[in-house]
């Protein structure tokens, strides 16, 4: 017997006889935890069973109290509620014992397997209840744990019951923490993308606290692990940790966890310790009936021979490679009957279905249904691909401890990479490990080895030839066993035999496929191609792959093209697929690379010699049309051009009319999008009119871009927001009073839902007034500080000649030679001039009061005289928490800070124009009267007049400059300058209409009227100018023209309080007009019925209805509607009247 069981023998028997004290149970403690570190394996494993089999009483209490217990909790609190044996820090010594800890329980885990097989079935055929009794028989054999409780929140939520009812009773602890985050992935409305927005903001929040925090530091990676497993990335770095946090866990989460490690592991160089410690103790666990811990297992072993792979696929694979689509489906769907959690079942019939373009209805209404569904879209990378992603994403993470969602991820992620990349080879490994079969062989073994074990099957299996083939990169072998032609492309794709140009014409054979198998292909040439040598060949490929489908760009090496380009001559900045690559690695990768977008988009029109973009159809016949319509359409768009083409367009009226340019030209050679072109054709005429006639408003016009501010805020808090809400159940506190309650020294740091609400609040407050992009001081500081206030209030004082300009050659402020003349004497002159320098630095003093002091933002302490007070009161806070209860998503506290917001800004700016109103007028009217006296004691006095006739001149225009300043300081809702009347809106909707169909000549006739046209409120701008834009549209689509002229009768005026619109086109009615009249009295009774709403959407946006819609429900207004066809006069009339 060894001297350790020795020594554990004689504690024993110690205890039995003197019963239980602490050094007894400390030592015995020490000598269990001892067997962790015997080195020879035979020696450990035969310690290890005495110990588990040591049916000493007193023992056996203390074994389980450090062993067993934590394994099999039977209630939450219980879990990680025992003390553990001593932890070595050693990943090897730690492994070793789990798994010998596994090996021990081999029938149970085995038995946990079948029960969790039989789970997954009931939950992915929706067979909700008898999935609950399951989970009642797991909890009742091996108790609760967290692989326990994720499927018990997921079934829960399904069967309409209380996820909360699950922990809401439980202390605060680490597990609640958890389990308050398998409730927040099952909520309704909650995305994967925005679960794993919070996650990383809880993690990157307890690595800042965690900084000096040992404890807290080594509980991260389990935490994180624990709540998001699916993108959690398991390395050399947090294993130690991982193992030592989970010691406590139970017996299924410390399997599971292993589990993932030995994945991990499966990935690393064979020389790696990782690596080498899953080969040495993954054999241990021989005795475990579990499918993909066997394929695991065969990875590891040496002695490949001894396994036998699983075949019950290759019949389906055979038929599929031969073409029998409808053969191979069927039996798919019979495995899947059985086995729904059979994921290369699920993905073959995904792919089948979309060759046969057909889809699955024998699962529906079922999650193997909407996983499926959704996969259909995933997979082939259709354009709804985003919309389905979410389904199919919040499956797996509200279910991401089961099997099937973590082979579909793998399978998922691997697609999307570029192959034979080191994380693409590393997640097909992972994929392919569910089972041993052929695609554990091929995938997951070197080459020599798995043509060595291929060698020993079945010679008469042809899946398993055709793949051994593959093996061997003998494709034309291959393409002989196949007769399926999307696979057989495929092939030739894979064989060197065939040159880039053959290869690409393959691929373009397959246009339209629309197969995954497609996708894969373009995948494998961009990765097989030298991109030195090749780099035309691999732009232009990329490109075209990128046009047809943007989701490519998941695997598209677009930034490896770019690095290459920018190694090369000038002589390829002639080719157009270069600065659409650098679009779309601005637009999609990285948003700091405009510049370079630009750059591009001028170095191609130079040296492909094109002066403008509208200009490039003169180029068509040496450019491909596909990429000239892109390129035209994203690339060509005023944001790029201002910069590109700044050496040719030096304004911005040019600048729009170059994009209308472009827009008209995208007409002819894209004309499916021809109406997406004519409406931004319409909105860039209707911007220059506006613009045109709104510049000074629009320059001068008190505004904070909340939409801007509300989209930066949501992508930078929302996290946040959704951590508060977690505060308000103390979860986050649950996790540090875990912690401080096992050691008393460790610093409780306080993370209450009060203080991250006021942090919000203050955020929120922080972007309103000082986003760089959209706040209020960026306008304060560009639009009114930095320049404009300084010149306004200058002006009136310069072009009186009363200001004293700082010459730097004298170092002196120079006055204006006109002003001194008039003065003749020259002792007045030196008073003149000092008189005029102190006035000078009075009026300087206002500037740079009113610049550095007053137009200021004020919130905690800085800028106390700053008029734009942003501080909140403690009452305003209190406000908000009131209402906190209520608020489900951000945008909701969001709303009522912006309220809170606009309200001080009112004040404000109210504020602003009294300070203007009286103190800065009395300061100027101070500074004149002193100017004014000083004058008045010049000797000259009979050229005093003219001096004194300049100040007064001076002094009203500067008060009607300070009364011009006082209205930049509202909001726009208020601008006095920015109404129209009838007459303006009809010629701007006149304009538009022109612009969009210049092939045709308007000429419009008004009618005489005796109305008057008043002013209308200009925030209604916009709804006018459609409005009209629309009634002249119709006239458009369906007058009667005379040499390509449409000539039509207009009327406009106001009468007794309603705006009386009036217009008549010439129409064709000597014919039959039964159809015509018809429809019209359909359209009536519809618009009486208001259900032209419902036609809108069909009108395309125009038409009769849309007018309605316009004034009815956007107005808001009163109105009256007629139209209908004069006959006699061969006219079609719309007439309306809208309520004022």
């Amino acid at each position: 017997m060894s001297k350790i069981m020795n020594n554990i023998m004689g504690l024993s028997f110690q205890m039995n006889k003197n019963g239980m004290n602490k050094k007894t149970i400390s030592n015995l403690v020490k000598n269990v935890s001892d067997v962790k570190f015997v080195k020879d394996a035979k020696e450990f494993d035969k310690l290890f069973s005495e110990i588990m089999l040591l049916d000493k009483n007193n023992f056996s209490v203390i074994r389980n109290h450090y062993i067993v217990n934590n394994l099999f909790p039977d209630k939450i609190k219980k879990m990680k509620g025992y003390p553990t044996i001593r932890f070595s820090g050693d990943v090897c010594i730690e492994l070793r014992w789990r798994c010998q800890l596994f090996k021990y329980y081999s029938g149970e885990i085995s038995e946990f397997i079948k029960l969790r097989k039989e789970y997954d079935k009931n939950i992915l055929l929706s067979e909700y209840e008898p999935a609950l009794n399951i989970l009642e028989k797991v909890l009742e054999k091996y108790g609760v744990s967290f692989w326990y409780l994720e499927s018990l929140c997921f079934v829960y939520k399904k069967l309409g019951k209380d996820i909360k009812s699950i922990y809401e009773n439980e202390k605060p602890s680490l597990n609640k923490t958890i389990l308050s985050y398998y409730g927040l992935k099952n909520r309704e409305n909650m995305t994967c993308s925005e679960y794993e927005q919070v996650v990383n903001r809880e993690i990157k929040n307890i690595s800042a606290i965690a900084s000096e925090d040992v404890r807290l530091k080594e509980l991260i990676p389990y935490f994180n692990y624990r709540i998001m497993p699916l993108t959690f990335i398991i390395d050399e770095g947090n294993i130690s940790y991982l193992l030592k946090t989970s010691a406590s866990d139970t017996l299924i989460d410390q399997y599971l966890l292993c589990l993932n490690i030995f994945d991990c592991a499966m990935d690393k160089n064979k020389a790696s310790s990782i690596y080498r410690v899953a080969k040495d103790n993954i054999k241990l666990l021989s005795g475990i009936k579990d499918e993909h811990l066997k394929a695991l297992r065969f990875v590891f072993d040496d002695n490949k021979c001894v396994y036998s792979i699983n075949k019950q696929m290759n019949i389906a694979k055979n038929y599929f490679i031969n073409n029998k689509l409808l053969e191979c489906r069927d039996i798919v769907i019979k495995i899947l009957s059985e086995e729904p959690y059979n994921i290369q079942a699920l993905n073959l019939l995904v792919e089948v279905d979309i060759l046969l373009k057909k889809q699955a209805s024998e699962y529906e209404g079922t999650v193997l249904g909407e996983l499926i569904y959704s996969l259909m879209s995933v997979y082939p990378m259709a354009k709804n691909r985003d919309e389905y992603i979410d389904v199919l994403f919040k499956y797996l993470n509200c279910c991401s401890q089961s099997e099937w969602a973590n082979f579909i991820s793998k399978t998922v992620n691997y697609r999307c990479s570029l192959i034979g990349t080191k994380e693409e080879v590393a997640e097909r490994r992972n994929a392919s490990v569910q089972c041993l079969d052929i695609e554990t062989v091929c995938n997951c073994l070197d080459e020599k080895e798995a043509i060595e074990y291929i060698k020993q099957l079945d010679e008469s299996d042809n899946y398993i030839s055709f793949r051994e083939a593959i093996v061997c990169h003998k494709y034309d072998s291959a393409e002989h066993m196949c007769k399926l032609d999307v696979l057989n492309v495929f092939m030739k794709i894979c064989c060197s035999k065939y040159s880039l140009e053959e290869k690409r014409e393959y691929i373009k054979s397959l246009r339209e496929h629309g197969s995954t198998i497609e996708l894969m292909m373009k995948n494998y040439y961009l990765s097989h191609i030298d991109m030195e040598k090749n780099l035309m060949e691999a732009l232009e490929f990329a490109t075209d792959t990128l046009i047809d489908n943007i989701f490519t760009s998941l695997f598209v090496p677009i930034q490896t093209i770019v690095e290459v380009i920018e190694k090369c001559e000038e002589e390829i900045w002639g080719n157009i697929c270069i600065p659409i690559l650098y679009y779309m690695r601005y637009r999609y990768y990285d948003r700091q690379t405009k510049s370079e977008v630009c750059a591009k988009t001028e170095d191609f029109l130079y040296f492909a010699d094109i002066n403008i973009p509208s200009q490039i159809d003169e180029h068509l016949s040496v450019l491909q049309e596909k990429r000239v319509i892109y390129f035209l359409r994203n690339v060509c768009t005023q944001d790029i051009l201002s910069t590109a083409l700044a050496s040719q367009i030096d304004n911005s009226k040019d600048l729009l009319q170059e994009r209308i340019n472009i827009c008209w030209l995208l007409c002819e050679l894209d004309s499916v999008n021809k109406k997406e072109y004519e409406n931004e054709i319409r909105n860039i005429t209707q911007k220059k009119k506006i613009d045109s006639e709104l510049r000074i408003i629009q320059e001068n016009r008190i505004n904070v871009n909340i939409e801007g501010i509300r989209s930066d805020l949501i992508d930078a808090y929302n996290g946040d927001f959704m951590r508060y809400k977690l505060y308000q159940d103390n979860s986050i506190n649950d996790i540090l009073k875990a912690i401080r309650d096992k050691q008393e020294k460790i610093i409780l740091y306080e993370n209450d839902s009060d203080r991250v609400l006021r942090k919000l609040i203050n955020n929120i407050r922080d972007a309103f007034v000082s986003s760089n992009e959209y706040g209020l001081d960026g306008y304060l500081s560009l639009n009114i500080r930095h320049g404009a206030i300084s010149d306004a209030l200058r002006t009136p004082l310069s072009k009186h000649g009363l200001l004293a300009i700082y010459d730097s050659e004298s170092n002196d402020n120079i006055l204006s030679s006109q002003l001194i003349r008039i003065i003749k004497k020259e002792n007045d002159k030196e008073k003149l001039v000092e008189a005029i320098k102190g006035f000078t630095k009075k009026t300087n003093d206002i500037i740079n009061d009113l610049k550095n002091k007053y137009i200021r933002i004020r919130k905690n302490d800085s800028y106390p005289e700053g008029i734009f007070d942003y501080n909140i009161d403690e009452w305003e806070y209190d406000i908000i928490r009131r209402k906190s209860d209520e608020y489900y998503e951000f945008d909701e506290l969001l709303d009522d800070v912006f309220e809170l917001l606009w309200n001080k800004t009112e004040k404000n700016l109210n504020s602003m124009k009294m300070l203007l109103h009286n103190s800065v007028a009395d300061r100027y009217k101070l500074a004149f009267t002193e100017l004014q006296e000083a004058i008045d004691n010049l000797e000259d006095k009979e050229n005093i007049l003219v001096l004194k006739s300049k100040i007064l001149e001076a002094s009203n225009d500067m008060s009607n400059t300070l009364n011009k300043i006082e209205f930049w300081f509202q909001r726009s809702t208020e601008s006095k300058n920015t109404d129209f009347d009838l007459d303006f809106v009809f010629n701007l909707g006149l304009e538009t209409i022109i612009s969009m169909h210049n092939e045709v000549k308007f000429k419009p006739i008004e009618l005489e009227h005796k109305g008057v046209n008043e002013k209308i409120e200009g925030k209604y701008l916009k709804l006018y100018s459609d409005i009209f834009y629309n009634l002249l549209d119709n006239i458009y689509k369906n007058a009667k023209r005379k040499n390509n002229c449409i000539e039509f009768e207009y009327l406009l005026e106001e009468q007794e309080n309603r705006q009386h619109i009036l217009l008549k086109n010439p129409y064709d009615c000597s014919g039959d007009m039964e159809e015509e009249e018809r429809k019209i009295l359909e359209l009536k009774e519809i618009l009486s019925s208001r259900k032209y709403l419902d036609r809108i959407g069909t009108e395309g946006g125009t038409g009769i209805p849309k007018i309605c819609k316009l004034i009815s429900v956007d107005l808001k207004k009163e109105m009256k509607i007629d139209f209908g066809f004069e006959k006699d006069q061969n006219y079609f009339f719309i007439e309306l009247f809208i309520r004022r």
